[in-house]
């Protein structure tokens, strides 16, 4: 009972924030959250749309709002939302593809143009990992 009336808190405070602020994305991921928590994904999906508008290069309003979509039943809307995010995150991917295939199309040393390639995705792979890891735990403390 004692989150509820929290979360219930929270989002009032939240809603206030993005009234008085509407051009700031961070605080629509949060209200988006908070009324997941809250039990209410009709007013996360809102807030998840907003926050999608001001950050549309991001992946991650539209996975938020299609895991509140589901909630919501909503499962042609949920699949459209995923669909959408998931394009635009793998679309850098599939971009590097391209410009990888042409140029190792055109490479006299195609053993090196692959070792080379390996070696940077394996690469920037770890230092993603690493920083993921870094994001989710925090500033160190001290």
């Amino acid at each position: 009972m004692t989150s509820l009336l929290t979360n219930n808190a929270a989002m009032t405070v939240l809603q206030r924030l993005t009234h008085d602020h509407p051009m700031t994305a961070d605080a629509w991921r949060a209200l988006g959250a908070t009324a997941t928590l809250a039990g209410r994904p009709d007013l996360a999906v809102d807030a998840y749309r907003h926050e999608g508008a001001l950050a549309p290069d991001s992946p991650r309003p539209g996975l938020d709002m299609a895991a509140a979509l589901l909630r919501l039943r909503k499962l042609d809307e949920a699949r459209k939302a995923a669909a959408a995010a998931l394009d635009l995150a793998f679309a850098p991917v599939f971009v590097a593809n391209l410009v990888f295939t042409y140029s190792f199309r055109d490479t006299r040393t195609a053993d090196m143009a692959f070792a080379s390639n390996l070696l940077g995705a394996m690469v920037g792979g770890a230092l993603f990992g690493q920083t993921t890891v870094s994001v989710r735990r925090g500033p160190p403390a001290g």
